[in-house]
């Protein structure tokens, strides 16, 4: 998932965790890549001859790299987010294996409408520790290696 944004005049990508500046929109350009292998691989699955031919000449073009290029740029205004839009919600925080919303304790799985682009990165203490601290939680760090469970997660002791 990209997302275009123009105050960096760059693409920023989900990683499954958290969004992250794509420098020299290199990756943006190889999910356009993987598009075109995709639609490639789908012309293939096309039964009639004459539609999967007219098909096949149509995702020609995106096998070319200047075409792909257009394609970004023309994406840019369509897929664009201002930089303020990312971690707009203070009270989201984003942890190893999740978001914890500090408002209501609730733990989730990690998901782009979250807007998080800030992430912890160990699970020892640190500043992000500090800062759930600040915000009334108390910081717990669970780990399981068997389970291959890290739970590094700021437990609300009281309802902001």
């Amino acid at each position: 998932m990209a997302r275009y944004v123009p105050e960096r005049k760059k693409w920023f990508i989900y990683n499954g965790r958290v969004w992250e500046p794509d420098t020299g929109n290199l990756r943006a350009m190889e999910l356009c890549k993987k598009l075109a292998d995709d639609l490639a691989v789908y012309a293939l699955s096309i039964q009639d001859e004459k539609r999967r031919t007219d098909y096949l000449d149509f995702v020609r073009h995106w096998q070319r790299r200047n075409y792909r290029e257009t394609i970004l740029k023309d994406a840019a205004s369509v897929y664009l987010v201002s930089l303020s839009e990312f971690d707009k919600d203070p009270f989201l925080f984003n942890c190893l294996n999740g978001t914890l919303d500090l408002r209501t304790g609730a733990f989730r799985s990690h998901s782009p409408a979250d807007m998080l682009s800030k992430k912890q990165t160990s699970s020892g203490s640190g500043p992000s520790e500090d800062i759930a601290r600040l915000a009334g939680a108390r910081v717990v760090n669970l780990s399981e290696p068997d389970k291959k469970m890290v739970l590094s997660a700021a437990l609300v002791v009281h309802k902001i």
